[in-house]
């Protein structure tokens, strides 16, 4: 068996990746069962990166690996999780580097997976933050697959959070940039395909069309110049619209209560924690134990430590991370 696929195996076996679907992607909305949770985005991810890798020539054993095992250290409530445990902490956080110490260092009783180095780096240069992930920059010693990765990413949350944002009452298919709907079509279930088919097509196209040697190792993985202003233009309509507002509302809010009050009880009586811990740090054991939380064992959790905390994110009002 390749290594790509041993390693797939070991991430998709281990208890981490088992949470990802009591975990928020990016619309939690509790009497909605069909908006995308964490796994069902991982999934997707993994679909389109072993796509891409199989079409450009690549390892996409390798590259589903990395694709199952990039968001195994997200914390509860997805991106307000991880913000409120970035700044608490005096040793940082965030769900790139918590995938890889996951795989490492705190399954299998914290003898970890014994997973390939190039998937471990893989997934610490996934993430990409709200500037234009199209940027050449930072990409240098990255590898094609782990390129692939930062891609299948983003185009499987864009192509997945207009349709849960529907579904939520947050905003309407037709409210969408002209260009979206001209580029991509009215149906967004099918917006990923359309989008993995124009980076496989402009790639291969930059690395010297049907010469199969080029394609091998392509140094740079891209997406046609139209396309790309097509999704920026769809990402930056999503920021504005729906992921910056919706971080303001009282949903957001308790949730964000809900970790911090977590964090800190748990930097302070690190003994609660009830598994055996690979750290003597507090602060360290604390951030292992909150952020491995799936969204309904955090708020049972904090509302034993502060009754009601979790009201408001139990409540049918939609929340985004």
């Amino acid at each position: 068996m390749a290594t790509g696929q041993r390693d797939t195996e070991k991430i998709v076996a281990c208890n981490a990746f088992s949470r990802l679907r009591g975990k928020t992607h990016v619309a939690m909305f509790p009497s909605n069962d069909h908006v995308t949770d964490r796994l069902t985005h991982t999934l997707k991810v993994a679909m389109a990166a072993r796509r891409m890798a199989r079409r450009l020539g690549l390892d996409e054993d390798i590259a589903e690996a990395m694709a199952v095992g990039h968001d195994l250290g997200h914390a509860p409530f997805g991106h307000l999780g991880e913000s409120v445990l970035a700044t608490l902490s005096p040793v940082g956080f965030t769900h790139s580097g918590q995938s890889v110490r996951v795989i490492q260092h705190l399954e299998n009783d914290g003898r970890g997976l014994d997973v390939g180095q190039v998937v471990l780096d893989g997934i610490a240069t996934h993430s990409k933050g709200a500037g234009d992930f199209m940027a050449e920059e930072g990409l240098e010693g990255i590898s094609p697959e782990a390129q692939v990765l930062r891609l299948a990413d983003a185009l499987a949350y864009l192509s997945h959070d207009v349709p849960d944002a529907v579904r939520a009452g947050l905003l309407k298919q037709e409210d969408l940039p002209v260009e979206v709907a001209q580029a991509l079509g009215h149906d967004a279930s099918s917006w990923l395909t359309v989008m993995v088919d124009d980076v496989i097509d402009a790639t291969i196209a930059a690395t010297g069309g049907g010469n199969r040697q080029a394609l091998d190792r392509p140094l740079k993985v891209v997406m046609s110049a139209p396309m790309a202003v097509v999704i920026m233009a769809l990402r930056d309509y999503l920021f504005s619209t729906v992921y910056l507002p919706l971080n303001h509302t009282e949903p957001a809010y308790a949730a964000r209560a809900v970790v911090e009050t977590l964090y800190v009880y748990y930097s302070t009586h690190p003994g609660d924690i009830p598994w055996s811990h690979p750290e003597a740090d507090p602060h360290r054991a604390a951030l292992d134990y909150v952020a491995g939380m799936t969204d309904r064992f955090a708020l049972t959790t904090a509302e034993r430590l502060a009754p009601g905390i979790g009201a408001a994110v139990r409540s049918n009002t939609p929340m985004v991370s």
